[in-house]
């Protein structure tokens, strides 16, 4: 006699998958995996013994987690929605308004980007499955916004994708879509930072300092990824300064979209240090991921970079193959900007490459080109005077700059009506807070 199968309750069904939602933001695949079997075997008992009636909306549910699984196929991922809404009775019960629908470690374009020629019919798929979503759960907003700003901004229209970007900051926290707001404010940065906008780059470096007070589902995600995003961006400028925590191979311990985030800032931080034999060796096994994971646009940068390495090498052959690669991977997606962000550090062999394989989109690249050249410079000399002026108060300023000039104590007391023990003060504070030991040095540290 077989002993009779347990039929669960809506609520034990619930948590099943409540439970299997949890495993996937935890980077736990099997656990997702095995949480999802669990819940349909659960349901098919339930609509076996009760009817498809009364497993209705629990069936909407398992579409809509399952759907989790398929974040990076946006066709996929809207088809699944599509079944799903129409079993449903309202809002979700498993996800929330604050689960994160994207939590990708290379901006939303570059996980729904999958196949090089395909990028804007993932970004249409996205819009649809979006607004699916939002209608089911009340989260999501702004992701779409995100990726055609993603597309807008590596297409080479920083304008448009800047608005976009905005736009896509000000829906997500509206919606408490923390992990995306971190994501836009870092194209918000790259966007400012090619023009050149101190104050841009400073509001979105604020936001991605910003925390929540509240306690939300995905805060633990939020804290490893602001602080390998806040790196990345230091690592574009050529600031070093986030060495301790680049300088090896993520652990695997990590979540597995941070552990990319960090391998990338590893790599940058071996290609700004010119560690140039150190960075293909380790690029390689990046390479092999951003493969694994169908991840084209990193594996573009990667192939870029490699190219730069090679030709400071002096291996001409090996960095021209890597161009070539590299250009075949954003050029039919008219992804543009990255082989403008990195042809100055390629010679002449992007150009070369385009007057062979796309004379037509030459001219683009060179347009550009000139335009992010211009404005780098300004953005670093614009971000070492304002960490000065964060790191000194009102006054403390006011007497370094006055001791650079070259004033004596007591003309600096007089000039500023204070006495000069104070200037003494506060210069032996400036002294310390910059780590300067004579004038000159304060001179050349406030100059340079």
């Amino acid at each position: 006699m077989e002993t009779p199968v347990e039929t669960r309750d809506r609520g034990d069904i619930l948590a099943l998958l409540r439970e299997a939602a949890s495993r996937y933001r935890a980077g736990d695949g099997e656990g997702f995996a095995g949480g999802l079997r669990e819940a349909e075997e659960a349901i098919e008992t339930r609509t076996t013994r009760e009817g498809a009636a009364a497993t209705r909306s629990l069936r909407g549910e398992l579409l809509l987690v399952t759907a989790l699984g398929h974040l990076r196929d946006p066709e996929r991922l809207s088809a699944l929605y599509a079944q799903a809404e129409p079993l449903m009775d309202g809002r979700s019960q498993v996800l929330g308004p604050y689960d994160p629908f994207h939590q990708g470690a290379s901006g939303v374009l570059g996980l729904v980007h999958r196949t090089p020629g395909t990028a804007r019919r993932a970004a249409d798929h996205l819009k649809r499955a979006v607004a699916i979503h939002h209608r089911l759960t009340g989260g999501g907003a702004g992701v779409d916004l995100l990726c055609e700003a993603d597309l807008a901004y590596y297409s080479g229209d920083l304008q448009t994708g800047e608005v976009l970007a905005y736009r896509a900051i000000y829906a997500a926290h509206h919606e408490g879509q923390d992990v995306l707001l971190l994501d836009a404010a870092k194209l918000l940065a790259h966007l400012v930072k090619h023009r050149g906008d101190f104050r841009g780059w400073q509001v979105a470096v604020d936001l991605l300092n910003h925390e929540e007070g509240t306690k939300r589902p995905n805060e633990a995600l939020c804290q490893e990824k602001r602080a390998g995003l806040l790196d990345e961006l230091l690592l574009s400028l050529g600031d070093l300064s986030p060495g301790e925590r680049t300088r090896t191979i993520p652990p695997l311990s990590l979540h597995p979209f941070h552990r990319f985030t960090t391998f990338w800032n590893h790599l940058l931080y071996l290609f700004y240090s010119s560690r140039h034999e150190q960075f293909l060796g380790a690029s390689e096994a990046f390479l092999d991921l951003c493969r694994e994971e169908e991840i084209p646009l990193s594996e573009a940068y990667t192939l870029f970079f490699q190219g730069a390495c090679l030709l400071a090498l002096g291996r001409r052959d090996e960095a021209r193959e890597r161009v070539d690669r590299g250009c075949r991977t954003v050029v039919p997606d008219g992804l543009y900007l990255v082989a403008a962000e990195t042809a100055p550090l390629l010679g002449d062999l992007v150009e070369e490459w385009l007057r062979r394989h796309d004379p037509s989109a030459l001219k683009t690249v060179r347009r550009i080109r000139e335009g992010l050249a211009s404005h780098l410079g300004d953005l670093r000399e614009a971000i070492r005077r304002g960490n000065i002026a964060e790191a000194l108060s009102d006054r403390e300023l006011a007497v370094a700059r006055l001791a650079a000039e070259g004033l004596r104590n007591a003309d600096i007391a007089c000039r500023l009506s204070i006495t000069e023990h104070t200037v003494k003060s506060h210069l032996k504070a400036v002294f310390s807070k910059l780590e300067v030991a004579r004038r000159y040095e304060l001179r050349e540290r406030l100059t340079r």
